[in-house]
């Protein structure tokens, strides 16, 4: 469905009574945020399996699933995940196109930084002033092809103890002044390039 907007193939309503019809099919996803790739080897990647299947196409789509279906405060949000991530919020009234275009319209990176998204990722729970426990149960999909940043090819105790220590800081800062658990963080490889995420 992603490709067809992108591509202006088909009819919009036709496409996005498609999407309606899936997203009344799938139950509440909880606790969850999503945070889509949309780096340039997203890009140009292909889903494992597929020749014509863009891997942001199905990030996208997947992310857009998520939003629409995750408990507040992070419902109808994306975190779009580039050199410079930012956050996109999505009125109830929007259509899947209207989604589907206002990620597409964000200017592409040429990397991905994952402590930058960590950190947009904290200022928005900052800012919804939520509870210190809100992140014991509660999961960062990352939605990519792993092409991350720097040293993060892998999940590593010092990256997890850095960002442990990242939302614990973040909790002081809220309003509430208490630590933050740090959440799950789900790295959901759509290139399949390696086997480490």
């Amino acid at each position: 469905l992603v490709g067809g907007v992108r591509e202006h193939q088909g009819d919009a309503a036709r496409i996005n009574g498609q999407w309606e019809a899936k997203m009344r099919a799938l139950p509440t996803l909880g606790k969850m945020w999503p945070g889509v790739d949309v780096s340039g080897a997203m890009d140009r990647a292909r889903v494992p399996g597929s020749d014509n299947i863009r891997a942001m196409d199905a990030a996208i789509g997947v992310g857009l699933a998520i939003a629409e279906k995750c408990e507040p405060p992070f419902h109808n949000q994306v975190l779009s995940f580039s050199t410079n991530p930012k956050f996109l919020q999505f009125l109830a009234s929007d259509t899947f196109s209207d989604r589907v275009r206002k990620i597409q319209s964000h200017d592409l990176g040429y990397s991905t930084d994952f402590r930058k998204a960590c950190r947009a990722f904290l200022d928005v729970a900052i800012q919804a002033n939520v509870p210190s426990d809100f992140f014991k149960e509660f999961a960062f999909v990352l939605l990519s092809d792993m092409q991350i940043n720097c040293e993060m090819g892998k999940w590593s105790a010092d990256l997890a103890a850095e960002i442990k220590q990242m939302f614990a800081d973040g909790g002081r800062r809220s309003e509430r002044g208490q630590p933050y658990d740090p959440p799950f963080v789900v790295m959901w490889n759509f290139a399949a390039r390696n086997t480490t995420a």
